[in-house]
């Protein structure tokens, strides 16, 4: 979260940036964990939540563009694709693969 923070000087809240610093923030916040599967269910969990809220914290120009579409940010979405694959890894739960041919 604080190293997200240097390298952006002016992230927008409701983007892959915001999710990516609210959940590392919260995830460090509520440890210490007992294992790695802890740590990755605990991050799987922040990170689904701040994924949901990024329709409602993402305004230009006073509308909340993702709301009006019905969408997640999708880059946001990108990353909580990223931790659920690890935390599902860490569970022997991994999703069926598509091919996208």
């Amino acid at each position: 979260g604080t190293k997200m923070d240097a390298a952006v000087s002016d992230p927008v809240e409701g983007t892959l940036v915001s999710v990516c610093r609210d959940a590392c923030r919260e995830l460090e916040d509520r440890g210490p964990y007992s294992s790695l599967e802890a740590v990755l269910a605990n991050w799987n969990e922040i990170a689904q939540r701040e994924l949901r809220m990024t329709p409602d914290r993402l305004v230009v120009d006073g509308v909340k563009v993702l709301e009006m579409a019905g969408v997640v940010d999708s880059g946001a979405q990108g990353f909580v694709y990223l931790v659920e694959g690890m935390f599902l890894a860490s569970i022997g739960e991994l999703p069926n693969a598509m091919d996208a041919n």
